[in-house]
């Protein structure tokens, strides 16, 4: 994959508690993306040969 494999959270608790309070947030949930789309269309925009 062409993202780094890294965790904000790690060490972080306060973080993590408000991240997965935050995803229970159904206007939230409407409003997230799947990574793996993100990841494509950025890829398709900046790494496209012109």
């Amino acid at each position: 994959s062409g993202v780094w494999n890294y965790d904000i959270t790690a060490g972080r608790p306060k973080l993590t508690k408000w991240i997965e309070e935050v995803n229970k947030i159904d206007a939230y949930k409407a409003t997230k993306t799947d990574p793996k789309v993100i990841v494509e269309l950025f890829s398709a925009r900046f790494l496209a040969k012109h």
